[in-house]
């Protein structure tokens, strides 16, 4: 439903400022996608830009600054209690970091000054479609 409305719809937020959530329900918000993100282990950007869109909080390019932040918070928490049970690290991990850092930087810098918002919200549907087919099927089995 979020991927379908967002790809659909055109926002206020793309056209004129937006308000900011009280802090209380901000930290409410990060509280509850950080613990669905850490029972599904699937990234909190996936439930955190939607969210942060739909409310009309951000427009989709600072919805992705925001989702960058949330999401590497996540993903060092998450590599720490990977790392806390098991006292190892996969062996890939350098290379993994190395393309994520390579990758992010690439797509901050084309997603900052070449995409306008209305294509970085398609993109984001796509990316919603895709993550959610994703769960899908592999609750399917």
């Amino acid at each position: 439903y979020a991927a379908l409305r967002i790809f659909f719809t055109a926002r206020v937020a793309d056209i004129k400022p937006v308000s900011m959530p009280p802090l209380w329900i901000a930290l409410l918000s990060g509280a509850m996608i950080g613990f669905i993100s850490g029972i599904t282990g699937v990234g909190g950007g996936i439930f955190l830009s939607p969210l942060v869109l739909l409310m009309g909080w951000a427009a989709p390019k600072e919805t992705a600054g925001v989702a960058i932040a949330f999401v590497l918070v996540n993903s060092i928490s998450g590599l720490f209690g990977y790392w806390s049970n098991t006292l190892t690290l996969p062996p890939q991990i350098l290379y993994w970091g190395i393309a994520v850092i390579i990758g992010g930087w690439i797509g901050a810098e084309y997603g900052s000054h070449k995409l306008a918002n209305p294509i970085i919200r398609q993109v984001l549907a796509g990316i919603l479609l895709l993550g959610g087919a994703k769960m899908l099927f592999a609750a399917l089995g």
